[in-house]
Formats: C-alpha cells, sequence, structure tokens
C-alpha cells in the first residue's frame, strides 16, 4: 500500500505538479505505466481497500454539509424515477451492438446505479461557480438512492433474469458477436469443472487421472482459459450462471459428475440450482471456505461440499504426523 502511494502521490503527481501540470494526470499515468506489470493486480487490489475509505470519507464530508431540503429530496426523486429508463437504454444499445440478452441484462444492472463520479463532478462545478451548491444534496441523495435500489436487483440478477429472459431474449439480433456466442460443449465429456483457477485446475488434473481424457473446464475468463488450454487442458469459455448454457448441457445424458470450484460462493449456490434443473442425475461436488457455507451448499443440494481452508489444514497435519512417524522409524 505504501508503495502505491508513494509512486502515485510521490512520483506521479508530485513530478506533474513541479511543471505546472495537473497532479491528478500523474497519478493517472503512473497507474497507466504499471498497468501491464505482473504484480499489478496484486497492487491494484490492496489499494482498493484504501479507496473505499476516502470514498466513505468523500460522501460523509457531503453528509456533514447538512441535511437536504424539500425541494432537494424532490428533485433527488425525480432523478432516481428515471433509473429504469437508464436500465432499458443500456439493454436496448448492448442488444444493438450484437451482444446476447443475457450479456445485456448483467451488464444494465451492473450500470444502472448513478456512479460517485457524477458527484465528484457536480462538487468541482460548484467550486467554479457553475452550479448552485443545493444540487450537491439532490446529487448526493440520488446516488445513495440508487445504489439501495441497485443492491437487492444485483443479488438477485440471475433469478430476476429466468424470469424475463423470454421478453428480452425478442431484442436479440440474429448475428450475435463471436466473443459472447454460446459454445457446445465436448461430445464426449462426462465430468465438467466449473472455474479453471488453481483449486479447479487441480481438480481438472485429478480427475483426469482418475477417469481418464472426459473431462471439461469452463471457466467465464478469456485470460484463464488460454492459460489452461496452453497447459493441455480441454477448457471452454462458458459461464456456470448462465441458464442457456445449462439448457445445452442438458442436450448430453452422459454427463454425470459437475464440480464447482468457483471463488464466489453465490455463484456456486445458483449453479447447484441450475444443475438440479437441467442435469437431474448428476452428482455436484462444491468448494466452500466457510462452515456455514458447507452447510448451505448441502442444503441446496450438493453431494459432496468440501471447507478449502479444513481441508488444507488436515492436510497438513497428515503430513505433519507422517514426517514425525518416519523420524521415529529411522532414528539417527
Amino acid at each position: 500500500m505504501l508503495l502505491g502511494l508513494a509512486l502515485a502521490v510521490g512520483v506521479g503527481a508530485e513530478a506533474f505538479d513541479r511543471v505546472g501540470v495537473k497532479a491528478d494526470l500523474g497519478a493517472l499515468v503512473i497507474g497507466f505505466t504499471l498497468a501491464n506489470h505482473s504484480r499489478a493486480p496484486e497492487l491494484a487490489k490492496t489499494l482498493l481497500d484504501l479507496k473505499d475509505v476516502l470514498l466513505i470519507g468523500f460522501f460523509l464530508s457531503i453528509g456533514l454539509g447538512g441535511p437536504p431540503a424539500g425541494p432537494d429530496l424532490v428533485l433527488a426523486l425525480v432523478v432516481l424515477a428515471l433509473l429504469p429508463l437508464k436500465t432499458a437504454g443500456f439493454v436496448a444499445l448492448i442488444t444493438t451492438f450484437g451482444f446476447r440478452a443475457r450479456t445485456a441484462w448483467h451488464t444494465s444492472l451492473s450500470l444502472a446505479s448513478y456512479s460517485e463520479f457524477g458527484l465528484i463532478v457536480a462538487l468541482i462545478g460548484v467550486e467554479r461557480s457553475m452550479i448552485d451548491e443545493q444540487w450537491t444534496s439532490s446529487i448526493a441523495v440520488a446516488v445513495a438512492a440508487s445504489f439501495v435500489v441497485a443492491s437487492p436487483l444485483n443479488t438477485k440478477r440471475y433469478e430476476l433474469y429466468a424470469r424475463v429472459q423470454p421478453l428480452l431474449a425478442r431484442f436479440e439480433r440474429p448475428v450475435i458477436q463471436p466473443d459472447d456466442a454460446l459454445i457446445e460443449p465436448h461430445d464426449d465429456a462426462q465430468v465438467i469443472v466449473f472455474g479453471m483457477g488453481r483449486i479447479g485446475a487441480g481438480a481438472y488434473d485429478e480427475l483426469v487421472i482418475r477417469r481418464g481424457d472426459v473431462v471439461l473446464g469452463v471457466d467465464r475468463s478469456t485470460v484463464t482459459v488460454e492459460a489452461n488450454v496452453e497447459a493441455g487442458r480441454r477448457v471452454v469459455r462458458g459461464d456456470a450462471l448462465d441458464v442457456e448454457f445449462w439448457g445445452r448441457l442438458c442436450l448430453d445424458p452422459r454427463i454425470d459428475l459437475v464440480v464447482l470450484a468457483m471463488s464466489d460462493h453465490e455463484a456456486n449456490l445458483v449453479a447447484v440450482k441450475w444443475v438440479r434443473e437441467f442435469l437431474l442425475t448428476v452428482q455436484i461436488a462444491a468448494t466452500a471456505t466457510q462452515d456455514d457455507e458447507v452447510d448451505q451448499l448441502e442444503h441446496a443440494g450438493v453431494d459432496v461440499a468440501r471447507n478449502l481452508y479444513g481441508e488444507a489444514g488436515q492436510g497438513l497435519a497428515d503430513d505433519a504426523c507422517d514426517l514425525r512417524s518416519s523420524k521415529d522409524d529411522h532414528p539417527r
């Protein structure tokens, strides 16, 4: 975190400020410069917590300016009422460019809320006497309320899509973007591993040893798919939460095992629902990081659920005991 701050503030911002260029631009240029470094994602993740703290402080400073007046609340409600139109506009725009209705739905929900950057722009306008200070209260209420409205919608986005899918499908164009097209599973796939990160890749390799070349990996990240393909694994790009993808899998009765190794617990739970709906006879194995998550997976219908940390601790203890036994059997 200190390295990120030093590079952004001490190197980028200060250097640009010394030559008469905006310091903000200097920090941005440093970010561009570091973007391709192998440790850049780790640095960004570390700085994200700091960014969230600063964002909370930003909202708090606005709230301390005083409660909004009646006209400000009315204006905020009017702006909030435009959210459905904004969301529908994104759906129409994204499908126009040849993406599937599902992609348009999830993208539009992610963009449904108003951004805090709008509030930042409003504050800059107040500082430069371009707009009245009362506008900041209205915009702040609208932004905060949009977060409140969008949060439950995003939580239930997969369940809601199943209900609105027939309606949204009417907006799809006949030619779908290749990157967004559905991918047919391999004909001889009998085992499917969803989530091809380190855990999923390890499960894939072990299943190949035990079951043979009948394992198929699925991941929604193109980078992850390409890395696994280069490693010699059969992996396709797909999403365990895509009801249309599951609709194609149900056409193959030979699939008898599904492994859910995704890092998102909620995604694993939703995937269990689709498995039970489309592949009635298969067995399901899933991973979790908490004991209560294991209970939730088992309650949802998973045949085998394992706590990754608990299994790792148990394995480490077993190896440690084996070392001790080996030492006792071969004394110096």
